[in-house]
């Protein structure tokens, strides 16, 4: 963190969650972490908030390229495959994945995502608490 960062009310990632234990996590590259965002696109601000927060931290953040939720483009399905496609790419090259689950939310692309982490033990940390019984 630079000595002009100034914690904000988008620092997503703290204080609630610690990401120290990452540099603990076997990478199979030198340099700093990588971390992978995932969660649905509707919530650009902070998914763009918490990029940039975990920037600051030291880590290389890989993010969603296109917010077709928030953007007036409207994707095909063949499109949105193909994204769905790429972040898991981006996933498989990250040491710990990032979801941004606002409110809770967690949307099928952020599920299959979440599980595909899992299948391959990468940690996998949430802005917010899960419910109980997820």
């Amino acid at each position: 963190m630079t000595e002009n960062h100034k914690e904000t009310d988008t620092d997503l990632f703290e204080p609630d969650v610690d990401l120290d234990f990452v540099s603990t996590v076997e990478q199979e590259h030198d340099g700093p972490p990588v971390a992978v965002l995932c969660g649905s696109t509707r919530f650009r601000a902070e998914i763009e908030a918490a990029n940039r927060d975990l920037t600051l931290q030291g880590y290389i953040v890989l993010a969603p390229g296109v917010f077709h939720h928030t953007e007036e483009e409207h994707l095909d399905d063949e499109d949105k495959a193909a994204l769905d496609r790429l972040h898991l790419r981006k996933i498989d090259m990250a040491d710990v994945v990032m979801v941004v689950n606002t409110g809770g939310y967690i949307g099928h692309s952020t599920t299959t995502e979440i599980a595909y982490a899992h299948s391959l033990a990468k940690p996998v940390l949430y802005s917010e608490p899960l419910a109980e019984d997820v």
